[in-house]
């Protein structure tokens, strides 16, 4: 394999018909094969471990796929394995390709701001000392005004999840609250003005 790590740092975030967000940046090439490898940030519609449950929730989603450099349309699966970056980024750059995840985590939730997310890991039983890219997602999902409702190891599966809701502030809030109110007392008084004679 003569694969060499070029990155390209040009992503922008794109919409597919399904209701997906995408942001892929092009991580290197395998010369001899003629494909690109990149990395690919997803907000996919459907996918979550809630959406039987909730509206407007999305499941993020991160890992590598390769696609032939003449036919884009070719591609391979996405893999969410840890073994893909070790294979396409050398050690030196794992933390920069981590901080443009997040650069990438952010700009597809501040485009498409979905009311939840959700986010697993792809390999049961993660040990703490590789759950940091996890926490480090978490942690930005919180400061971009996200609640995390939810974070647990499945105990059948050993998969952990997370569950994170936009935060409820601001003028729409206060709004939808004001109305509640006016809700309440419009019913209020229709309760004491059928009590009265």
């Amino acid at each position: 394999m003569d694969y060499r790590f070029e990155p390209d740092v040009e992503f922008s975030v794109t919409s597919i018909p399904d209701g997906t967000s995408l942001a892929e940046f092009a991580l290197g090439y395998e010369v001899e094969i003629g494909t690109v490898v990149y990395m690919q940030i997803l907000l996919v519609k459907g996918e979550s471990y809630l959406h039987d449950e909730l509206r407007d929730v999305y499941d993020l989603q991160f890992g590598i796929r390769e696609k032939l450099a003449n036919d884009q349309n070719t591609l391979t699966s996405i893999d969410f394995s840890y073994i893909s970056p070790k294979r396409f980024v050398p050690r030196n750059y794992r933390q920069w390709l981590f901080d443009y995840v997040l650069h990438c985590v952010e700009e597809i939730i501040t485009s498409r701001s979905p009311s939840y997310i959700t986010m697993e890991t792809y390999h049961s039983y993660v040990p703490p000392e590789a759950m940091g890219k996890y926490d480090g997602i978490a942690a930005l999902l919180v400061s971009l005004g996200y609640d995390l409702l939810e974070r647990f190891r499945g105990t059948e599966d050993g998969i952990d999840y997370w569950y994170f809701r936009r935060q409820l502030t601001g003028p729409a809030v206060a709004i939808r609250q004001v109305e509640r109110l006016r809700r309440r007392v419009r019913r209020a008084m229709y309760r004491v003005l059928q009590r009265l004679p």
